[in-house]
């Protein structure tokens, strides 16, 4: 059976959808921030980016092990008068994604790797989360 090592990405984004009935435009799973600043003009929405791996200590000559991968929610957003503000988003963003299940672990809020940035009256946002999988690998 093939394992999706990034399905943790896909989870988020099925978290995220629902705010799209709160008037939140779109949710993109993008690979790098580059891609993000290309879709920055659309507003409000959320783009979600894995941010790599952390290797826990291993078992069994490192057949097995705990890792840490964190993925990043970062919202965009334009302050329009009249329209929901950034603060709002990112609380509803923070509900609907801290402590949710993915698999046998939970998303837990962490520290982003990248700080809140703006350009052309855009705000990129930045959240961060981490979610436990482990890993067992086979003999040969």
């Amino acid at each position: 059976m093939e394992v999706d090592w990034l399905a943790a990405g896909s989870r988020l984004q099925e978290l995220v959808l629902p705010l799209k009935e709160d008037g939140l435009v779109d949710v993109f799973v993008a690979t790098e921030v580059a891609d993000v600043q290309n879709l920055g003009q659309i507003v409000p929405a959320v783009h979600i980016l894995y941010q790599g791996d952390r290797v826990g200590e291993g078992h069994q000559s490192g057949l097995s092990s705990k890792v840490e991968q964190q993925w990043l929610v970062l919202l965009t957003h334009r302050g329009t008068p009249g329209r929901v503000t950034a603060g709002v988003w990112l609380h509803r963003l923070l509900t609907a994604i801290a402590g949710k299940p993915f698999e046998k672990s939970t998303f837990v809020r962490v520290n982003p790797s990248v700080r809140p940035s703006y350009k052309a009256g855009v705000a990129y946002l930045p959240l961060a989360f981490e979610v436990t999988l482990k890993f067992k690998g086979e003999l040969p």
